[in-house]
């Protein structure tokens, strides 16, 4: 019989690993390979007609702001935030450019919901 510290204390530690996975998932975009972008192990392939613009995916979830959401035909750097979200600690980035190029496509609205790993921007190098 396990003694009710015991099980408070694995519920702690529990609780304290999923949110240094989310912590840690979210720094850390997911990596792309030969047009497709690898996210929870299976590939997400492009759009066709788009098949040389690199996906760009969200690393926060959350409700997307106007503020921050870039527009098609913007020119952007690596690091450049491409789409801020309302969180509960207030509005933060959740797409950057992987790479220099030229939004082709935004697949995101102010007000739409997104979570971590959904492709958010497509960016023409």
């Amino acid at each position: 019989m396990v003694s009710i510290k015991r099980k408070s204390y694995i519920k702690f530690v529990a609780i304290l690993m999923l949110a240094s996975l989310v912590v840690l998932g979210s720094a850390f975009p997911a990596a792309q390979a030969n047009g497709k972008v690898w996210t929870t192990g299976a590939p997400v392939a492009l759009a066709a007609g788009a098949a040389d613009a690199v996906a760009q995916v969200s690393s926060l979830n959350g409700t997307v702001v106007a503020d921050g959401l870039v527009a098609v035909g913007t020119a952007v750097k690596e690091g450049q935030v491409l789409v801020m979200v309302k969180t509960f600690a207030g509005n933060a980035p959740a797409a950057r450019a992987s790479i220099d190029g030229t939004v082709v496509e935004v697949l995101v609205v102010p007000g739409s919901e997104i979570s971590a790993g959904q492709v958010v921007v497509k960016i023409k190098p």
